[in-house]
């Protein structure tokens, strides 16, 4: 066992001595709101904010860097087909060799890339393998910012700018009061049923968000969510990846809560089937389609409860005009699924008819048992399904 004191006066320190703190603490992180913010500049050009931060390399090791001037950016041409989604990226350039001589390594170390996205209908950001090779293997970098490109630019004055920035705070892991086991934190927790996540999530998208480290133990699939943007908003988690620094959790997207782009606070889990407070059904939209034709007017007030790795579908379907529409009525799934479910579905407002509903792939079908089209002017039906994802 090595026992050591970083900061005291003689002695030899290693690189470890001036951001192994640190760190564990944040990861990747910039010092306050104000640095490194990313905003529109002229022509194709972004422009990043004075600032400091850190860039974690790996479990222990960090660099601090730091900007004393606006730096700019170029983004690449539009696409004349599509919009795209861009990433503003800080990294270390180790392939530049750090000279003694100067001061800081101010000889072009630290460098600022935006990495262009895929164009695409329904485009995404750059994976982090994407952006590994824009910058060079083994280069340790930070997500500062997204920026959705709009089809055919020709500046970035239409840009949208999406802050990723883990942005330092005190955390309350900090505070080994907040660790501590209580009877108030028990009675809390068996009366409510929420954990305190004791992390800062950080907005990454309308259903997802990020917080530092590998948590993906922690946010497994049905993990119940508390969280307040000025209301109390709840969501259930269908996915958690880890990308080094930080693990995106995803929740099953619906009508009732989204997350916004602005801080997170009062965040909480839970593994209970009903915490309080936790809504248990969400509501969503699906879209309609038929086997052949095209129906006119078709409602299907929705609502889905995700249970563990299932899922459970409920709704009613009116059929006011139903087109050109023949065949199955086809219903998208709330959830994306990975195994194939069935149940039922009766009509009640004319025939009194029975059908079954299965969900493969991302569709729900619903036909009846004796083959005749569920697709009848003034048809209203029940159905239900549930399937694993």
């Amino acid at each position: 066992m090595t026992k050591k004191v970083f900061n005291m006066q003689g002695g030899k320190h290693s690189v470890l001595a001036y951001s192994a703190f640190e760190n564990r603490a944040w990861g990747s992180c910039v010092a306050s709101a104000a640095s490194f913010v990313v905003s529109i500049g002229t022509g194709m050009g972004l422009n990043i904010s004075t600032g400091d931060g850190l860039i974690s390399v790996d479990t222990t090791l960090a660099r601090r860097i730091q900007i004393d001037a606006v730096e700019t950016v170029t983004v690449s041409a539009a696409s004349a087909s599509y919009g795209r989604i861009d990433s503003v990226v800080a990294y270390i350039d180790t392939a530049v060799t750090p000279d003694t001589s100067t001061t800081d390594n101010a000889n072009n170390i630290l460098k600022f890339i935006v990495v262009a996205g895929t164009a695409a209908s329904t485009p995404v950001a750059p994976t982090g393998a994407a952006i590994q090779s824009a910058i060079g293997a083994g280069k340790p970098y930070m997500i500062l910012y997204n920026a959705l490109i709009p089809q055919n630019a020709v500046n970035t004055s239409g840009v949208t700018l999406t802050d990723l920035r883990n942005v330092f705070t005190i955390q309350k892991t900090a505070n080994i009061a907040d660790l501590a086991i209580t009877t108030g934190k028990l009675d809390q927790f068996l009366t409510s049923g929420w954990l305190d996540a004791l992390e800062t999530w950080t907005y990454a998208s309308a259903n997802t968000f990020t917080v530092v480290g590998n948590q993906t133990t922690k946010y497994t699939k049905g993990t119940r969510v508390k969280f307040t943007q000025t209301t109390v908003k709840y969501g259930t988690v269908i996915n958690s990846t880890y990308s080094a620094p930080n693990t995106t959790v995803t929740l099953a997207p619906n009508n009732d809560f989204s997350i916004t782009n602005a801080v997170i606070s009062a965040n909480y889990y839970s593994y209970q089937l009903n915490p309080q407070g936790y809504p248990g059904l969400f509501t969503y939209t699906p879209t309609v389609t038929a086997d052949a034709g095209t129906p006119i007017t078709v409602s299907v007030p929705s609502s889905f409860q995700v249970v563990g790795n299932v899922v459970f579908v409920t709704g009613v379907c009116t059929v006011t005009n139903k087109g050109t529409a023949t065949g199955q009525i086809k219903l998208s799934v709330p959830v994306p699924l990975t195994k194939n479910g069935a149940c039922n579905a009766t009509e009640y407002a004319l025939a009194g008819k029975s059908g079954k509903v299965d969900a493969q792939g991302s569709i729900i079908y619903i036909s009846q048992y004796d083959g005749t089209t569920w697709w009848v002017n003034g048809y209203v039906f029940d159905y239900s399904v549930s399937y694993g994802y």
